[in-house]
């Protein structure tokens, strides 16, 4: 469940950055769009490689890629 969520809201995130730069509120870093996407890419990327895995391999692909996500949104929160 937890995994969904965090996706919806990575989605949701991810419209919010592509409005404001519509608006022309674009990120004052460079630096903020690399961890912008690596939020975005982080999750998906982890749960493929665990599918592929499965077992125990597969929980501990899902939960290191749950907290980089985390990670890196903070950082990219802190860069903007």
């Amino acid at each position: 469940m937890y995994l969904r969520v965090a996706i919806v809201v990575i989605a949701v995130e991810v419209v919010i950055g592509l409005v404001l730069v519509v608006t022309g509120e674009h990120p004052q870093q460079l630096l903020h769009w690399f961890y912008g996407a690596a939020t975005l890419a982080t999750l998906p990327i982890a749960m493929a490689i665990g599918k592929r895995l499965g077992g125990r391999d597969e929980q501990v692909w899902m939960a290191g890629g749950a907290v980089m996500t985390v990670l890196f949104a903070l950082r990219s929160i802190a860069t903007g």
